[in-house]
């Protein structure tokens, strides 16, 4: 009997790490938002890196899609502010399950506090 129950209690064990594998390594897609036309204070061109992958860049009014893939990550975006010096911001940020993230950049910028969205992802 006691052979019977410590399998049973591995088995849930085992079940219950793989579930939390499965969700937290899970591909999540990420809209990147380089501002909306019109809009005043837009540099010409970014760079970001999201969990220290190379730069790459965006450009003023564009949007880009990204897959990124586990929970936590960190954000860096260069630019060159109006006197032409090259600025850096570094953000941490969370994916959560089940949802896309829409990231602002312009107002990752401005250090607005909503620069980071949630909605349902489309399956």
């Amino acid at each position: 009997m006691k052979r019977v129950i410590s399998w049973i209690i591995v088995l849930f064990i085992t079940l219950l790490i793989s579930i939390m594998l499965f969700f937290t390594g899970k591909l999540h897609k990420a809209i990147l938002s380089a501002g909306k036309k019109g809009m005043e204070g837009i540099p010409k061109e970014m760079q970001y890196s999201i969990d220290k992958k190379p730069f790459k860049k965006i450009k003023a009014t564009k949007k880009v899609a990204i897959d990124i893939k586990g929970v936590n990550h960190i954000i860096i975006i260069k630019y060159k502010d109006e006197q032409g010096e090259t600025k850096e911001i570094t953000k941490k940020f969370k994916a959560k399950i089940g949802k896309r993230e829409n990231l602002d950049l312009v107002k990752l910028l401005n250090n607005d506090e909503k620069w980071i969205t949630y909605t349902k992802e489309k399956r």
